[in-house]
């Protein structure tokens, strides 16, 4: 049930003139959502709003010149300027939303480096995969007030200064920060209706975090590993089946936590390859593939044995195939011609 805007404005009276959003992360997700935010500010004139980019590298140098370009999966082309960008959180000085679109090893510098920044009224809502990123969040900010939330969105950066999104509606769900139930967060509702943004509210927010996990860890394990697109992941009855598997093990898991599944659980998460575009490759397996050591395994397989560990459940499908993963990296890193690019 979608909390009443008008009742949040009536019991919350005390809204700043202008409402400045902080996009920190300008892939894949804070670069869609951030840039589509920003094309809609400056095509309406809005007043009422202003985006403010984070990025870094050469996608910050592109973006600084020449804004960024968003390709949307109907052919269209939006042209985003955001009000500012800057490459470190040094430069921004004021928002009341704070978007975190970063990728989850990096969350803990980044929270560092905003944590004296946050006010006690600034909505953040963590766009990152993982089952225990509030928590995260918590242990080193106090202030804010934190939105629990998943996205389902195909998107990427392309190159430089470009985002491409690949298929259907993006879709953001989000509820309320337990700590801080009644806080207002009206604004950042209105935010997303007045600029076009696919949400849902939901009370029972850690349920759909569950099934985004589910969906998203065991598919970017099987993908990482074999270096198989989603698509040819379904439709190899093996490959389906170790991912089934996964599945199972985390359904496993999210039960003795009391994550209310229901019997379609499973089949709902397999099922999800069916609508998005066969040639999706995960961002955990992109990660894998060109960064080596750098990417999600500890919010995807980590967090899995540890719970694993806490548990008492058995996850070893998961334990193999992670296990696996490792080995892939140490053997490609041991090649020179590998550690050179990654040291570059």
């Amino acid at each position: 049930m979608l909390p009443d805007l008008n009742v949040f404005i009536l019991k919350f009276k005390v809204m700043r003139k202008v409402n400045s959003i902080v996009v920190a992360g300008i892939g894949g997700v804070g670069g869609y959502f951030g840039g589509k935010i920003a094309h809609n500010i400056e095509k309406t004139g809005n007043k009422e709003f202003q985006v403010h980019f984070i990025a870094r590298g050469e996608h910050f140098e592109v973006i600084k010149e020449q804004g960024l370009r968003l390709n949307m999966a109907d052919q269209s082309v939006m042209n985003c300027k955001p009000q500012s960008i800057a490459d470190n959180f040094d430069e921004i000085t004021d928002f009341n939303i704070l978007f975190l679109a970063v990728k989850s090893y990096d969350l803990d510098f980044i929270l560092e480096k905003i944590g004296p920044k946050i006010k006690d009224d600034t909505i953040i809502l963590p766009l990152l995969n993982g089952i225990d990123i509030y928590e995260r969040i918590r242990k080193k900010i106090k202030s804010g007030i934190v939105l629990p939330s998943c996205v389902y969105i195909s998107s990427h950066i392309e190159k430089p200064g470009v985002i491409r999104h690949r298929s259907g509606k993006e879709l953001i769900i989000l509820g309320p920060d337990p700590q801080r139930k009644n806080n207002d967060v009206s604004i950042l509702l209105k935010a997303f209706q007045k600029f076009g943004i696919n949400y849902k509210w939901s009370e029972d927010i850690e349920l759909a975090i569950w099934e985004k996990f589910i969906f998203i860890s065991s598919y970017g394990m099987v993908t990482a590993l074999y270096d198989k697109t989603v698509g040819e992941v379904f439709s190899d009855s093996n490959l389906k089946e170790t991912t089934r598997k996964i599945m199972c093990e985390i359904y496993n898991l999210g039960k003795a936590r009391n994550i209310p599944f229901d019997e379609n659980t499973i089949e709902n998460a397999l099922n999800i390859a069916k609508v998005i575009p066969t040639d999706t490759r995960t961002s955990y397996q992109l990660d894998v593939i060109k960064k080596g050591n750098k990417n999600e395994s500890n919010i995807y397989a980590g967090t899995i044995l540890r719970m694993s560990e806490e548990t008492g459940i058995n996850t070893p499908v998961t334990k193999n195939i992670y296990e696996k993963i490792l080995k892939m990296i140490e053997d490609k890193s041991s090649m020179p011609g590998q550690r050179a690019r990654q040291n570059s």
